[in-house]
């Protein structure tokens, strides 16, 4: 699936955009601060419901706007198929091909979108959260059976929390576990198994674009060679005394190794900036690879923190995958996409045109 057209009224600078993008190759130039970060995080917010910037939705209105609206075409093999999302202050309306639908997960299924952008590196700075919200968008896009599984997970785990802190019985709490392990144990082997894929791509990204070689393990989120309902059993006691679950997929890691040692202890700020990237571009890979759409790839001022003969390897690299690709730049340069792209500029003020 690729964007064909999007429309957008009052979203950030935007009082209006009209926007029919390459099917393929794509160049957003302009000065900065005049609005081709905005533009991807339109693309983005359409295929996400959400920025990748921080803030809520309300920070994306136009200053003196109420709400803000994006409409789009995704094209799907011969059909284009419309879907749009209007914002105002406690309403968000989503409608998919003329039908409204409450469901983002539908949204983010009609249309992957991933990004590369400046903060690329709290993929690898950061916490597991971030990098357990990767994965699950990636094994979402393979494996139909995950989100619910997932869903069914997170229901018994806030079920199994709320018991802890009411002093549930062990018997009374064992009877969320049966849910819980279930759901757990399922989530976690569809990750497991997505990592695998992940593995060889992720060290071939890696060597084309850091020249070195890269490691990825899932650990679990419970002890190695346990089972979950073992782990959940043995640490009741220490879970009381926390009142959390301690064990489970909801605190499992993708863990990351460069020349066999911990990534954050081996990276500086624009490697590991170029090793998120790597990931992101193994997982645009595994997609082709397993038979589904790559979709969309936005990478977001390319240049910031890396040096030339760098960004001309991190280039080469995101040329090759095939996705529908979104690159911003100040200005047309020869080391972003070369030929072949649609060139846009934004002038400030939220003004597009195609060069």
């Amino acid at each position: 699936m690729t964007l064909a057209h999007l429309a957008a009224e009052n979203f950030r600078c935007f009082a209006t955009l009209d926007f029919s993008p390459d099917p393929d190759r794509n160049l957003i130039t302009g000065p900065n601060g005049a609005g081709k970060t905005s533009l991807l995080e339109a693309i983005f917010f359409l295929g996400r419901g959400r920025s990748f910037r921080a803030g809520e939705p309300a920070t994306l209105r136009r200053d003196g706007s109420r709400q803000f609206t994006l409409v789009g075409q995704v094209a799907r093999r011969s059909r284009r198929i419309p879907v749009g999302i209007r914002f105002e202050p406690g309403r968000t309306e989503v409608r998919i091909d003329g039908r409204d639908t409450a469901s983002l997960a539908e949204l983010a299924s009609l249309l992957p979108v991933q990004v590369i952008e400046p903060g690329a590196h709290k993929l690898i700075e950061e916490g597991p959260a971030r990098r357990r919200r990767f994965l699950d968008w990636g094994v979402f896009h393979v494996e139909p059976r995950f989100l619910d599984a997932w869903r069914r997970y997170q229901r018994a785990l806030r079920q199994r929390n709320a018991g802890l802190k009411q002093g549930l019985t062990d018997a009374a709490l064992r009877g969320f576990e049966n849910a819980l392990i279930e759901a757990g144990e399922i989530v976690g082997a569809f990750r497991a198994r997505h990592v695998e894929g992940l593995r060889p791509l992720l060290d071939a990204a890696s060597r084309q674009i850091l020249t070195v070689p890269v490691e990825c393990d899932y650990v679990h989120g419970w002890p190695a060679g346990k089972s979950l309902s073992d782990a959940l059993e043995e640490g009741r006691s220490a879970d009381r005394r926390s009142l959390t679950t301690r064990a489970g997929p909801h605190r499992a890691d993708l863990h990351l190794r460069v020349q066999h040692r911990a990534a954050r202890e081996r990276v500086s700020r624009g490697e590991q900036k170029l090793l998120a990237a790597s990931l992101i571009l193994a997982q645009v890979d595994l997609l082709a690879a397993l038979g589904h759409s790559p979709g969309v790839l936005l990478v977001d001022d390319p240049a910031a923190e890396l040096d030339r003969t760098r960004l001309e390897r991190f280039m080469e690299a995101v040329r090759e995958r095939p996705a529908q690709l979104y690159v911003t730049a100040l200005q047309a340069d020869s080391a972003m996409l070369r030929e072949g792209a649609r060139v846009f500029h934004v002038e400030p003020g939220g003004r597009l045109e195609m060069l």
